[in-house]
């Protein structure tokens, strides 16, 4: 005899199998609960990572910095400052950089020496 099937948004999927407990059963709207707070955390964490960074990078761009000078005070290679600045460029819808500089300066960043 077949058991009914459960409720929409209730069904039960199989997670695992072991020879002790057999299949184990967790409601898949928990399971996916808990799967996507998780995968929340850390892309939240990894967001707020990022535009620190970011944020970094902009206020040495506004200070009228060069990638190279910026990825040598930063211990980052070339290439991931090139991408922060593109990366800055297209959230700020800004055209260029010296439209960043501008921004930036407009926020109070890039005020503080060179050195």
């Amino acid at each position: 005899m077949r058991r009914p099937a459960p409720p929409a948004g209730r069904r039960a999927v199989p997670v695992a199998r072991s020879p002790v407990l057999g299949a184990s059963q967790v409601r898949f709207g928990r399971s996916l609960a808990l799967l996507t707070g998780y995968h929340s955390a850390v892309a939240r964490r990894t967001a707020e990572g990022k535009a620190a960074r970011e944020r970094e990078v902009l206020e040495l761009v506004a200070q009228g910095r060069a990638n190279a000078a910026i990825a040598a005070r930063l211990g980052l290679s070339h290439k991931t400052i090139h991408n922060h600045v593109s990366n800055i460029l297209t959230k700020l819808q800004l055209a260029d950089r010296a439209q960043a500089i501008v921004q930036a300066r407009d926020a109070g960043l890039g005020h503080q020496s060179r050195t």
